[in-house]
């Protein structure tokens, strides 16, 4: 199971002939509005699983948007990331969360050849570049960044289980160990992390249970957007589900600790405490389950291709270069469950 596979690192891929990407979403919009041209056609930098561009249209949309994103999603999975992304947000927008507009998706990838997602696309900067200076985060955008977090946690969850997880009223704990035993069960390949599994699989049992919650999947500042009058949108909705908000804290936390150090995490976690109208308990469990996941996707990013695991090409040479990251994330595992992953600690010692 992975509640979500991202990192504080923007990086940038280059995979797509980008004149042939804009004569086909040329294509593709004239069939399905009256566009009369796309102009300022640019790639921007991307994430690990998405070549993304902005781009204008004239006249604009039915909605008034004239200056648009396109997402255009990598591997076997970007159909599903495509539909979750676009029914994800709309439901958040109903529910009047601060999120971007969408405006279509092609979760087959017959018009650009990729799965794809069109949206606003919001002028303004990334939250991260106001919240973070040097390692040291700044007190009223990070108040910023963890109210967003709280409120995302503590929205209706109803509206969103059915469309998410195809379960009226899914109860999280239960929902999470079917994703783990059917993770554990992939991992013939990889034998180093059935200890982790097995552990996360035993210690479940004595998790107290909580609610329900709507969860982002990677919730950091650079996905959050500041737009140019100061309002926040987030972003990056594909490991949107309904789910144990720890999951999400926890991966969130895990990522400030191990590219800002272990005060920037401790910080965040206590305004989450601080804020958060339920109190938190057993957050050391899901420590351990975000450190794993986290480690697995790295070495199994590392030792397959970028097609088979739904990334962009050179994403595995950027998380080559995060070796003390990734060492910050061996040790929060080892000192939450007492385990060392030999396949882990193989490829850390040769990128040191």
């Amino acid at each position: 199971m992975s509640v979500c596979l991202g990192s504080f690192v923007s990086v940038s891929f280059w995979t797509v002939d980008p004149l042939r990407i804009e004569e086909r979403l040329a294509e593709y919009l004239r069939s399905s509005a009256v566009v009369v041209e796309v102009s300022s056609f640019v790639q921007l930098a991307g994430g690990w699983e998405a070549d993304i561009y902005s781009f204008d249209v004239s006249p604009a949309l039915s909605n008034g948007l004239d200056r648009l994103v396109l997402r255009v999603y990598s591997g076997g999975e970007g159909g599903r990331k495509a539909s979750r992304e676009f029914s994800g947000i709309g439901l958040l927008a109903r529910c009047g969360y601060p999120v971007p507009q969408v405006v279509s998706f092609d979760s087959e990838g017959t018009a650009l050849g990729r799965p794809f997602l069109i949206m606003q696309r919001i002028e303004g900067t990334l939250l991260g570049e106001a919240m973070v200076d040097d390692g040291q985060l700044h007190e009223a955008p990070t108040l910023d960044f963890v109210r967003l977090m709280v409120d995302m946690h503590e929205l209706d969850w109803r509206p969103f289980a059915e469309p998410l997880t195809g379960e009226t009223n899914p109860e999280p704990l239960s929902r999470a160990r079917r994703l783990l035993e059917g993770w554990r069960s992939d991992l013939r390949e990889l034998p180093g992390f059935s200890a982790p599994a097995d552990w996360l699989l035993a210690e479940l049992d004595q998790i107290t249970p909580e609610p329900p919650a709507v969860i982002h999947g990677d919730f950091h500042p650079w996905n959050v957007l500041v737009d140019q009058s100061g309002r926040l949108k987030v972003i990056d909705w594909t490991g949107i589900t309904v789910l144990d908000r720890r999951y999400d804290l926890a991966w969130s936390l895990l990522l400030a600790g191990a590219y800002l150090g272990n005060e920037a995490r401790q910080q965040l976690e206590n305004l989450y405490r601080s804020l958060a109208t339920r109190r938190l308990s057993d957050l050391g469990y899901f420590d351990a389950h975000a450190a794993t996941m986290r480690l697995h996707h790295m070495v199994v990013s590392l030792t397959s291709s970028p097609e088979e695991v739904g990334m962009l090409a050179g994403a595995a040479d950027a998380m080559r270069e995060q070796v003390t990251a990734y060492r910050w994330v061996a040790d929060l595992l080892a000192d939450r469950t007492g385990l060392v992953i030999p396949e882990v600690e193989a490829l850390l010692v040769e990128g040191e």
